[in-house]
């Protein structure tokens, strides 16, 4: 699916994980300025700081100081996201880079994370208010497991089944844990490779090899995007395959995985 059709939805914040930046924020771009009138387009990034893009001109743009200074010194983009959600319900469409890097929580409590994740929802529900398409768009070169979707997996199947998260955006890695996965026993595994689903022969050698029950699963529908997504390399290798549920994919996965 283009990316113009993702931003025509009426979903506040869309996540969008990359490693071509650039030619994400051109289709961004052109959309905004193809709208009428124009819509607005603002960008941050942690080198750039805040910018208002009209066309070819790029103008910085400077944040009033507000708020609890101890909040916005743990969690840089606080401000940031306030100044986004402002724009937005005005009329606009704010790209936010480098969110993924105040989404690493590691182990424990991060308060950096804590204050990130509450400050996303609460521009989600403002933002999904307006029931318009204004959005902030989350544009990341790897995509970091949100902690809500994994407390609400544990939450769901936590006493039904051991869960261990994993994610990277190496093959190797993916590969490695495979392997140790099925050294440990684990019964399944619920798998979505991105654009390695479609290229990595050694990724699907791994999980044939690994004798691990798996379920292949995508975010979005990928027969409705490029004819090259439409082949699964993956795919013959696992016992189901799951696409165009959303984050509810993952759920769905699980609970097949817990019926035998």
């Amino acid at each position: 699916m283009p990316l113009a059709d993702y931003l025509e939805r009426k979903e506040p914040i869309v996540y969008v994980s990359t490693m071509e930046e650039s030619r994400a924020e051109a289709e961004i771009q052109e959309y905004c300025d193809h709208r009428t009138p124009p819509m607005p387009l603002f960008r941050w990034s942690s080198t750039r700081g805040l910018e208002r893009v009209r066309g070819a001109v790029v103008e910085p743009v400077t944040l009033a100081e507000d708020g609890d200074p101890r909040q916005q010194a743990q969690a840089p983009l606080l401000p940031v996201l306030r100044y986004a959600v402002s724009q937005c319900k005005e009329d606009g469409l704010f790209i936010l880079k480098d969110v993924h890097q105040f989404l690493r929580s590691g182990s424990g409590y991060n308060p950096t994370v804590a204050l990130t994740v509450r400050a996303l929802r609460e521009a989600f529900y403002e933002l999904r208010a307006l029931n318009k398409a204004r959005k902030i768009v989350l544009l990341c070169p790897e995509v970091i497991i949100p902690p809500d979707l994994e407390k609400e997996l544990r939450a769901e199947f936590g006493k039904a089944a051991q869960l261990e998260f994993f994610q990277s955006n190496h093959e190797g890695a993916l590969i490695d844990k495979i392997g140790a996965l099925a050294e440990a026993k684990f019964d399944g595994l619920v798998v979505n490779g991105g654009a390695l689903t479609h290229t990595s022969v050694a990724l699907r050698d791994a999980l044939a090899g690994s004798g691990l029950r798996a379920v292949e699963v995508h975010i979005s529908n990928v027969h409705s995007r490029e004819e090259f997504r439409h082949t699964s390399l993956t795919a013959p290798v696992c016992a189901a395959v799951i696409c165009g549920l959303g984050s509810q994919a993952y759920p769905a996965a699980v609970r097949f995985l817990l019926q035998d």
